[in-house]
């Protein structure tokens, strides 16, 4: 059985809106009604705590998903997602392209070696940084980071 962690607390909110974010995007089964967004020009991230989770012992096995949409009328609206442990970044999407006003779910997998490089499962942080225009949105609706369960190996 996995173990999944979401989002628990804001940790730095950036421009994105509305506070507190992290209560927006926690559920088990997402709920595109309730949202955070950002507009506007710049890379103001927001970074969220995740609820704590058991080292599973294992480097195989952890992916991030999330849910997201944008709109705007340039190129399309990008989203960099990344996973901290406290300050030191795992893991880093890159960007991630959407041009859609429906809510589309993404999804990444850690390599053994980025998940093999965590050795604080209870101080993990998600962080999404955007990359748009001056009155281009993005939304994001849901999050997790799912591991193996404790004692997988």
């Amino acid at each position: 059985m996995a173990q999944f962690a979401r989002p628990n607390g804001d940790l730095t909110e950036g421009s994105w809106t509305t506070i507190p974010l992290w209560s927006k995007v926690d559920e088990v089964t997402f709920d595109d009604a309730d949202f955070i967004q950002t507009t506007g020009a710049g890379e103001s991230y927001c970074e969220l705590g995740l609820s704590n989770l058991t080292d599973p012992a294992v480097g195989t096995g952890h992916i991030i998903r999330f849910r997201m949409r944008s709109s705007g009328s340039g190129a399309a609206e990008n989203l960099t997602v990344s996973l901290y442990q406290l300050t030191t970044e795992i893991d880093t999407s890159g960007n991630l392209s959407n041009r859609s006003a429906n809510f589309a779910e993404k999804t990444y997998t850690l390599s053994e070696a980025q998940a093999n490089a965590i050795t604080n499962y209870s101080g993990l942080r998600i962080r999404f940084t955007p990359a748009h225009g001056d009155t281009e949105t993005i939304d994001v609706s849901w999050a997790e980071f799912e591991v193996p369960s404790a004692g997988s190996a």
